[in-house]
């Protein structure tokens, strides 16, 4: 039981590191697009 909560655990934290990385590749995209038409205005 425990050595399964330690499996989760990692589940968890891996999970969350793969969310953080979409929300930063998200961010950085969308903040590359708005500078791009902001230059060609």
């Amino acid at each position: 039981m425990k050595k399964s909560l330690h499996q989760f655990k990692w589940l968890l934290i891996f999970w969350a590191l793969g969310v953080g990385s979409l929300l930063v590749v998200a961010t950085i995209i969308r903040f590359g697009m708005t500078l791009a038409g902001m230059e060609s205005k």
